[in-house]
């Protein structure tokens, strides 16, 4: 392998550019894909301030948001590690896809169903982060988004967002595969914003003002209406 371009000295200023030109053989790795958070409307606004956190990064600006998951699961979260000392509280976390049994589950409760919101983000894989085939809390391998050599897991995992049901379990928790971005993702990622209850319409169209490329669809069969 030639390397064109200046190699590092320590390791230091070159450093990501040459861990990424190593992991991808030398070839550029850019490559789009659409990912997904279900959140409540009530927490848009912080989100268009911050940008999608993580829950670390949330109680380090000290916001209190209008959780819609189990709070036992979200506990779990600061305790299954990722890599080195992080766990998947250090991440933001999205969906390959969003019609899936968390949210199938959460919207039977009929305070939730009133809320919640889908955000649709499309994000460069080359910009890092780390993905999963399965729910992240059952996953027993984190995969660099950024590696070339993952990218045949990580089609697969996209062609996910093509089914609608899931059949077994097995299938029920590989529908529910995640990608987790470190401390938080960008608003410039974000796209499209998904509703169910027709009143929450206004509601996100004022919360918008400033960002006016951003759809919004009101889709009841993401919401297995």
């Amino acid at each position: 392998m030639n390397w064109a371009g200046p190699k590092p000295k320590n390791r230091g200023e070159f450093r990501d550019i040459w861990e990424r030109h190593r992991r991808n053989n030398g070839q550029p790795y850019n490559m789009k894909i659409d990912l997904y958070h279900m959140t409540s409307i009530k927490n848009l606004k912080s989100i268009l301030t911050h940008g999608l956190l993580s829950e670390y990064e949330i109680k380090n600006l000290g916001i209190v948001p209008d959780h819609i998951s189990n709070h036992k699961i979200v506990k779990k979260r600061t305790s299954k590690q990722v890599v080195g000392n992080t766990t998947i509280s250090h991440y933001a976390l999205l969906y390959f896809q969003p019609r899936n049994a968390m949210l199938y589950k959460i919207i039977k409760d009929n305070s939730v169903k009133q809320k919640i919101i889908i955000l649709r983000f499309s994000y460069d894989v080359s910009n890092g982060g780390f993905f999963t085939t399965k729910n992240a809390l059952l996953a027993n391998t984190f995969y660099r988004l950024d590696d070339i050599n993952n990218r045949p897991i990580l089609e697969e995992n996209m062609k996910l967002i093509e089914k609608k049901y899931w059949n077994n379990y097995n299938e029920m928790i590989e529908m529910m595969a995640e990608s987790l971005i470190y401390q938080k993702l960008e608003l410039k990622y974000l796209c499209e914003i998904f509703y169910l209850n027709q009143s929450l319409s206004n509601v996100i169209r004022q919360t918008l003002t400033q960002m006016p490329s951003v759809q919004i669809s009101h889709n009841k069969e993401m919401f297995f209406e």
